[in-house]
């Protein structure tokens, strides 16, 4: 899989005031927001009445899959606030499952939010792991195709990326 190069930052920075976002769900699940599309024109419902938008002998697909944590927010040693949003893995694979297996080094394409305060050296923070302190490390390699290319680091190795995400993103 390959991601055009037409995707910037600014793409996916918007104002949510905080109001509108849901940290938690409701208490009923069953009551919460329930948005539909009849005839191109949306509307709103509550989850409970899905049934009677289902037609009859239709399929319910559940997805059950998480989102990963692929922005990574560093801080240089001046203060600079450096966000790194993983694309895709390079190496030491470039297929997803293996990419999340894979342990220290590894590198991905990444899109740089404030690029230019960063333009070499690596990045560092400490993250709290189930399996302890790990220091996580980034270094920017090369920019092609609109992209970064950025090589992860971490120690002790013996965790997954996968697992330094989700503690770090």
């Amino acid at each position: 899989m390959s991601i055009s190069t037409a995707i910037s930052m600014d793409d996916y920075s918007y104002d949510l005031p905080p109001h509108r976002i849901a940290e938690y769900p409701v208490d009923q699940r069953d009551t919460s927001k329930l948005l539909v599309m009849d005839s191109e024109k949306p509307s709103e419902d509550v989850f409970k009445n899905l049934p009677h938008y289902l037609p009859g002998g239709g399929m319910l697909v559940f997805n059950n899959t998480r989102v990963i944590r692929a922005r990574l927010v560093f801080y240089k040693e001046s203060g600079a606030r450096i966000e790194v949003f993983c694309l895709e893995p390079v190496a030491p694979t470039n297929e997803i499952a293996g990419a999340f297996e894979a342990r220290s080094p590894v590198i991905w394409k990444c899109l740089i939010g404030n690029a230019k305060k960063w333009k070499r050296g690596s990045l560092k923070m400490e993250l709290q792991t189930s399996g302890g302190p790990v220091i996580f490390e980034a270094e920017r390699r090369e920019e092609t195709e609109g992209f970064f290319l950025v090589e992860f680091k971490w120690s002790p190795t013996i965790i997954s990326f996968a697992e330094v995400l989700e503690a770090a993103g």
